[in-house]
C-alpha cells in the first residue's frame, strides 16, 4: 500500500520510516544511491551491520528493481532469521517478493503516476547595490578605505561591473546599468550592472517532473502461470540538464511438471542513465571540478556585481567559490 501511489525512483526511498526498526542510510541524494540496511542498530562497537536483502529468495540490489514489480517487503529480526540463512543473516534479512503470475485470465496492467518537485525556499541575496552599501561603507570603517578599490566584488579595480561614473561610461546607463552615490564618498557616483541571481536562475529549476509508466501483462491456469512488465521512470532533476531515467523489465513464469514438482524461472533487466557532474557539461556550465558541492558555491555565493559572461558570450571563468 505504501509503495502503490508513489512515484519513487527506486524502493529503498519507499521503505524510509515505513517498517519499524528498519533504518536506512543513504550515502547522498542520488537516484540511483544504494542505501545501507540496518535492523536493530549497530551490533558492535565500530561495526557496522548491514542486513541481507532478498529478492525472490537471491541476494540483490533493491535500487534496481522497480518498486511496480514489488508484491511484498518482510523484515526478519529475530535469531530464527540467523538459523535459516546462516551467518550472513546475523544483522537480520530483508525479504522483497515481487509479483507473480496468478490462475485465471490473461490480464493487461497500465500504469501512470505524475508528480512534481519544487524547489525549497533559500536564502535571499542582496542585489548589487545594497551589497556595494554595505561591503564599502563596512570596509571603510574596519579599514579606513586602504586599497578599497582593489577589493574582490566592490572595488572598481576588481574585474567586476563597477566604475566611478565619468563622461566617457556614463552611456552605460542606457545598457542596463545603475548609479548610486558612493556611500563612503558621497562626491562620487558609482556606475554598475546587477547580476544578483543571474546564476541561480540559469542552473535550478523551481519545478522539477517526474513520470512513471508501467506495463503489466499475467495469467496462468492449473498448470503454469506468467507474469512479465515493463516500466519507465523519468525525474528531472533540481539543476537544470540533470535527468534521472530507468528502464526495468522483468519476466518469470511457473510450470508445474507433476503433482509435486513445480519449476520456476524468470529474468530481469535495469537500465538507468544519470549525469555525472563531474564530468559533463550542464546548459549552466559554472559547476565546480572537485565536487559536486562546488556547484552550488559557485552559482549561489558569486559576487552579484561579477558578470558571467565574457564578451563573447561565453562563460567567464571568474573565481573561486565564495563564503
Amino acid at each position: 500500500k505504501v509503495l502503490e501511489n508513489r512515484s519513487l525512483p527506486n524502493l529503498a526511498q519507499g521503505l524510509q520510516g515505513v517498517i519499524p526498526n528498519l533504518n536506512l542510510t543513504m550515502g547522498d541524494g542520488k537516484p540511483t544511491q544504494s542505501p545501507s540496511y540496518n535492523i536493530r542498530g549497530t551490533p558492535s562497537i565500530g561495526q557496522g551491520g548491514n542486513a541481507l536483502v532478498l529478492i525472490d529468495g537471491v541476494e540483490g540490489d533493491p535500487s534496481r528493481i522497480n518498486p511496480n514489480d514489488v508484491a511484498s517487503v518482510s523484515v526478519l529480526k529475530d535469531a530464527a532469521s540467523t538459523a535459516i540463512y546462516g551467518a550472513r543473516a546475523n544483522n537480520g534479512v530483508i525479504l522483497v517478493t515481487t509479483k507473480k503470475g496468478v490462475e485465471g485470465r490473461t490480464q493487461i496492467t497500465y500504469k501512470f503516476k505524475g508528480g512534481v518537485n519544487f524547489a525549497r525556499e533559500g536564502y535571499k541575496y542582496l542585489d548589487a547595490g545594497d551589497y556595494l552599501y554595505y561591503q564599502r561603507l563596512g570596509w571603510q570603517r574596519t579599514n579606513g578605505g586602504t586599497s578599497m578599490e582593489n577589493q574582490k566584488g566592490f572595488g572598481v579595480n576588481s574585474g567586476v561591473d563597477l566604475a566611478f561614473m565619468t563622461d566617457a561610461n556614463k552611456h552605460l546607463l542606457n545598457e542596463g546599468w545603475r548609479s548610486m552615490a558612493d556611500p563612503v564618498d558621497p562626491d562620487k557616483t558609482l556606475i554598475f550592472r546587477n547580476h544578483a541571481g543571474e546564476l541561480h536562475d540559469l542552473t535550478f529549476r523551481n519545478a522539477a517532473f517526474t513520470q512513471d509508466h508501467y506495463l503489466n501483462l499475467s495469467g496462468g491456469n492449473d498448470k503454469g502461470t506468467f507474469s512479465s512488465s515493463l516500466g519507465y521512470y523519468s525525474e528531472d532533476g533540481q539543476i537544470i540538464s540533470t535527468n534521472y531515467q530507468r528502464v526495468n523489465g522483468t519476466i518469470n513464469g511457473s510450470y508445474k511438471l507433476l503433482p509435486v514438482l513445480t519449476v520456476n524461472a524468470g529474468g530481469s533487466f535495469s537500465w538507468s542513465k544519470m549525469p555525472d557532474l563531474w564530468t559533463y557539461d550542464l546548459k549552466s556550465p559554472w559547476n565546480g571540478e572537485t565536487g559536486e558541492y562546488e556547484l552550488f558555491y559557485r552559482t549561489m555565493s558569486m559576487f552579484p556585481t561579477w558578470n558571467p559572461w565574457n564578451e563573447d558570450g561565453s562563460p567567464a571563468a571568474g573565481w573561486s567559490n565564495q563564503d
